[in-house]
């Protein structure tokens, strides 16, 4: 679903462009809002028939997240690390493995890579990959895979 429109996807890029206005820290307020959507679509979701999985919930909002950033300028490398580490929390909200959320988020983030420079999402891959040592392959891999 990742290179046509996605409801979710879009209105997480709306939800966090909001957010981010006039906040002392943007890109903190960014992984907040991707958080809260996050949350709130499990929610709004759970053990209904045709309901959107979770793991495509998350790829898409981190999609829409880090989206909404990069419309804003923002340094998505940092951004990308900001986001990624707010999902160890998520994870407890919405009664997920932690490992198993990290690599729905690396996913949606790695989603961008359609339309940004290889450079930069190599820059975003060391960046994670310092943070949750072992991730730059996977992540690079799945880059690969939305780039072309």
């Amino acid at each position: 679903m990742s290179p046509q429109a996605h409801p979710l996807r879009d209105k997480t890029t709306e939800f966090v462009l909001e957010n981010m206005k006039g906040a002392p820290n943007a890109i903190e307020a960014a992984s907040r809002a991707a958080d809260e959507m996050i949350s709130a679509a499990v929610r709004k979701t759970e053990g209904k028939e045709g309901a959107i999985p979770r793991d495509e919930i998350v790829r898409e909002v981190c999609h829409g997240a880090m989206k909404g950033m990069l419309l804003s300028d923002l340094d998505i490398t940092q951004g990308a690390v900001v986001l990624i580490g707010s999902m160890a929390e998520v994870a407890q909200e919405i009664h997920v493995d932690p490992a198993e959320l990290l690599t729905w988020s690396l996913e949606g983030v790695a989603r961008l890579a359609a339309g940004v420079p290889r450079e930069k999402m190599n820059e975003v891959a060391q960046a994670i990959d310092a943070k949750f040592m072992g991730t730059a392959e996977i992540f690079r891999d799945l880059c690969r895979n939305n780039s072309s």
